[in-house]
């Protein structure tokens, strides 16, 4: 991937993840719910996904042969021009007080807890 991130996975194990903040922009990353939506968000999956085949670890139950198998490496960050990304990030879509008020009561005339609490 052009710019600061790095292509090469191999030495990714099976259960890697790393964080960054770029932009501005936070993300919980004690919430794997916030964590989740804004990673699956972020990509277009022809761009920000690679896989690869390689070594893996021995442990590695899933392989197709010991000690050999695919890895996957996602790059969910904001994109920026240099990386060939030309048109404006969109802002994130936060829902008006009064409509999450609704939706949330009708969560709640469900029987079921809203969600975050």
């Amino acid at each position: 991937m052009p710019g600061s991130h790095e292509r090469d996975l191999g030495h990714a194990g099976r259960h890697v993840y790393q964080v960054h903040h770029r932009g501005g922009h936070d993300v919980n990353v004690h919430d794997s719910g916030e964590v989740a939506w804004k990673a699956l968000n972020h990509i277009d999956p022809e761009r920000d996904i690679q896989l690869t085949l390689g070594p893996v670890d021995q442990l590695e139950h899933a392989s197709r042969l010991p000690n050999f198998g695919s890895k996957m490496g996602i790059d969910a960050t904001r994109k920026w021009p240099t990386e060939g990304f030309t048109r404006a990030w969109p802002d994130e879509i936060v829902m008006d007080p009064e409509v999450k008020k609704k939706v949330d009561n009708l969560w709640t005339s469900l029987g079921l807890k809203p969600p975050g609490n």
